[in-house]
């Protein structure tokens, strides 16, 4: 960690005041992020978890570790196309993103990330929520689903009322 600079992870700079402390200068901590949000991370700093910020914490809010790794990858191919080597930092990638719409597969992979972090809350939710044995609850307390006849493969109708719920999607 630089004492005037935080600490960096996947070229971007993070920053916590406790940073300033002499005992804290120029040492290893570790480190935690959230890949869907990559404006924060958490650093492990006299035993607690303290968290740092971005400078440019508007311009990265939202935006995931897989974007980060592709907008990346999209400047060292600019750099590799025009013969140059301009360093890649934070503010080449605040404009690369500010751009965002011109880079089609940065776009789909945000929508996949918006996704998995759905799928993920509700997988999280949904432990939280179970029973201890981790078995559905009785039918008897599940809200009355509406008679439902849905074609088979062979194309023989199939009531889905009689079919075991698992879980509801909403």
């Amino acid at each position: 960690m630089h004492p005037s600079q935080g600490i960096k992870v996947h070229s971007l700079s993070y920053w916590h005041d406790v940073f300033r402390l002499p005992d804290v200068v120029r040492t290893r901590v570790p480190v935690r992020y959230d890949p869907f949000d990559i404006s924060v991370v958490y650093a492990y700093v006299h035993e607690r978890w303290v968290e740092c910020v971005t400078s440019s914490y508007g311009q990265f809010h939202g935006h995931s570790e897989r974007e980060l790794l592709l907008v990346t990858a999209e400047l060292r191919a600019l750099n590799r196309k025009h013969h140059r080597t301009t360093p890649i930092t934070a503010t080449r990638i605040a404009a690369f993103l500010a751009d965002i719409e011109a880079h089609e597969a940065v776009l789909l992979q945000r929508l996949r990330d918006q996704e998995t972090r759905a799928v993920v809350q509700l997988i999280d939710r949904g432990s939280h929520a179970s029973a201890p044995s981790g078995e559905p609850p009785p039918l008897a307390t599940r809200p009355a689903m509406p008679r439902l006849v849905a074609a088979s493969p062979g194309g023989a109708p199939v009531d889905l009322s009689t079919l075991q719920v698992y879980e509801e999607y909403r």
